[in-house]
């Protein structure tokens, strides 16, 4: 029996990919989507409207109790045809006429000095309901550029990349020459286990934060040396994700909650950080930690006072 679906909402990257006919494989499967690459080595990510917008994301009417491991399998013969995207025998999902997603701009009345404000809450939600694991627990640590001892091995390379990106970032906001990409930071590329890797998602939010507060040069600088690193370190599909970050687009999830921190709303923020709880193990709370570092950064350069 054939499973038959059709696309409501694409991302502009997976919206580049659908409408290019093309054969096509089948890269990742997992319970609520899977990953396609084609022969140009576009990605699309096709799911549920659960898995919820994003760059690279194909949002489908399927239930919420479909199993795509169990209806898909990698390696097997795809392609885009006529409007359709046939899946091997048992999956065809029609991609003709989707609407397309796109995150807007930061919304009006966002500032600074408000996000800086939404920080002692952010800080408060992670020690009650945040990850253990990932990022998460270092952003207080991240804000205070606090010491931080008996770390395993993952969270030394990390405090340290973070520590030595913050350090250049401050250089380079502050306008003290050109220096080159910290050797420490290029080592937060694919560190981390998972589809998305930590160290890659933090990067992400880098990227997406530097682009929102049109920080052009440095972004460029930094985009260079990540997604030269991405090519060896990190999988395809992380580095898909590197991507569209470095092109200013990540999952809505962590758009809305820049925005929400932005205009010191508790309620929006509350119902953002719920949604970014749903995205990947941790990738949501590690691209958060990005974000949060370039805003810091950018508040200090600005003689702002930063607390958590």
């Amino acid at each position: 029996m054939q499973s038959i679906s059709k696309i409501d909402l694409v991302g502009a990257f997976a919206k580049e990919f659908l409408d290019a006919p093309d054969e096509v494989k089948v890269i990742g499967v997992f319970r609520r989507s899977l990953y396609v690459e084609n022969f140009s080595g576009r990605l699309a990510c096709i799911g549920g409207r659960c898995i919820g917008p994003g760059p690279l994301n194909a949002l489908c009417e399927f239930s919420d109790d479909v199993d795509f491991t169990q209806i898909v399998e990698p390696g097997i013969p795809a392609e885009i045809r006529d409007g359709w995207l046939q899946l091997g025998p048992r999956m065809k999902i029609d991609v003709s006429r989707p609407m397309e997603w796109e995150p807007g701009p930061l919304p009006v009345g966002w500032n600074l000095e408000l996000f800086l404000g939404n920080l002692p809450f952010l800080a408060l939600w992670i020690a009650e309901s945040g990850p253990r694991e990932g990022l998460a627990p270092l952003i207080a640590r991240v804000v205070n550029g606090e010491e931080v001892s008996n770390e395993d091995a993952f969270h030394k390379i990390s405090r340290e990349g973070i520590a030595d990106f913050g350090y250049w970032l401050s250089c380079s906001l502050d306008g003290e020459g050109n220096y080159e990409f910290p050797a420490a930071a290029r080592r937060l590329v694919g560190l981390g286990p998972g589809l998305t890797p930590s160290g890659d998602d933090f990067l992400c939010g880098v990227m997406m934060t530097l682009r929102a507060l049109g920080l052009m040069d440095i972004l460029n600088r930094v985009s260079e040396a990540v997604l030269k690193q991405a090519v060896y370190r990190t999988s395809r599909i992380s580095r898909a994700h590197l991507e569209c970050a470095a092109r200013g687009q990540g999952a809505q999830a962590l758009h809305e909650t820049i925005s929400a921190m932005g205009v010191a709303d508790e309620a929006r923020l509350s119902s953002a950080l719920h949604a970014l709880d749903n995205i990947g193990h941790t990738s949501g709370w590690d691209s958060l930690a990005g974000v949060v570092r370039v805003m810091v950064s950018v508040a200090a350069i600005r003689g702002r006072r930063v607390w958590v």
